[in-house]
């Protein structure tokens, strides 16, 4: 219910080599919360800080596309 009601748009960052939460969890976040948008970042866990630069591409997309 917190996810289809939330009132900000939802990031997803997926590491593509995480192992302790499963992938279709992400997915179930964006069919949940209409705002929400999941993006796919090369990597095992902390991939802000392994793929820095793909996280914020996805960040500044994410920051392009809200209404000023």
């Amino acid at each position: 219910q917190e996810l289809r009601t939330c009132p900000v748009p939802i990031l997803y960052l997926r590491a593509s080599e995480y192992r302790v939460i499963h992938r279709s969890h992400g997915q179930t976040i964006v069919d949940e919360a209409p705002q929400a948008t999941l993006v796919d970042v090369p990597g095992p866990h902390l991939c802000l800080a392994t793929h820095p630069r793909e996280a914020w591409t996805a960040i500044e997309k994410l920051l392009g596309e809200l209404p000023t």
